[in-house]
């Protein structure tokens, strides 16, 4: 896994992308805390991190598009599988090297509040703790970017599907607060999910019988749930949507709460996707 990551972390180094994205990353977050705290004397850096969520759109696709899928289209990935390693070690070797960079900038600006204090009195734990969950939502999002990149070969596809979901997941809770709350809403809803999951697990599987067994199952048991009992469907979608969101959770240590089941399921969705990513890889050696 050691050899894995050192290549890995050294490519992000002679890429192109890894120094856009490191600028690009520094020139947002430095404008933004110039205006928080030296224009509008706000002495919040988490105000600063809040911010800048929006950024993650663009950067962590950026990242996360050629982790597996370069390899694929170079054929290198066929020289990883030949080497006496674990598809879980290669995946962690890739995830830790990703994370680790992506981390680099984060280092520098973990500095920022002590020259912030300088200037005014901040809220040490506030801050830090915003910049933990930061760390943590970061993790996430890497983790379902590098799953994205490992079930095609084509990097601009990779990148434009984790644009999409990265997007879905920051409008999240404006999306969740726009949909009714009707039983027939959520019934549509949770159908179209249920779709979306089995074109998931063919893409994986590539098995068609299995995700047809599982969209049959899924709509017929909303179909009756919303027959015979609508009323349990009424509002859940909403809900669910904003329990599942990733970046609503920030929100509670930006406004002071330490928030340790946002932690654990930042924590969950990281080994979830990566879990997924072993799992893609290893379809792939096998087939």
């Amino acid at each position: 896994m050691g050899a894995i990551f050192k290549r890995e972390f050294k490519s992000y180094f002679t890429n192109l992308i890894g120094a856009i994205y490191a600028a690009v990353f520094l020139v947002v977050i430095g404008l933004y805390t110039s205006v928080y705290v030296f224009d509008y004397a706000y002495p919040n850096f988490e105000y600063v991190i809040g911010s800048i969520l929006f950024i993650m759109i663009i950067l962590v696709p950026i990242l996360t598009m050629r982790t597996v899928a370069e390899d694929r289209k170079l054929k290198t990935d066929q020289l990883l599988m030949s080497l006496p390693l674990t598809s879980s070690k290669i995946v962690l070797g890739k995830y830790f090297a990703l994370l680790a960079f992506y981390l680099l900038p984060c280092a520098i600006i973990a500095i920022y509040p002590v020259i912030i204090s300088m200037y005014g009195d901040i809220f040490w734990a506030t801050t830090y703790a915003t910049l933990m969950a930061f760390v943590l939502l970061s993790a996430a999002l890497l983790a379902i970017g590098m799953f994205i990149s490992s079930l095609t070969e084509n990097q601009i596809v990779a990148a434009i599907i984790s644009v999409l979901v990265v997007l879905f997941a920051y409008l999240g809770d404006s999306v969740a607060d726009m949909i009714s709350g009707d039983a027939l809403v959520s019934y549509i809803g949770f159908s179209i999910i249920a779709v979306l999951f089995a074109v998931l697990i063919y893409v994986m599987m590539k098995n068609f019988l299995i995700p047809a067994i599982f969209t049959f199952v899924a709509v017929a048991a909303l179909t009756v749930l919303f027959v015979l009992n609508p009323t349990l469907l009424a509002g859940t979608l909403p809900s669910v949507l904003k329990w599942f969101s990733l970046f609503g959770r920030m929100d509670y240590f930006i406004y002071g709460i330490f928030d340790i089941p946002s932690v654990v399921y930042y924590l969950s969705v990281t080994g979830l996707f990566v879990f997924l990513t072993v799992q893609a890889v290893d379809k792939k050696r096998w087939s």
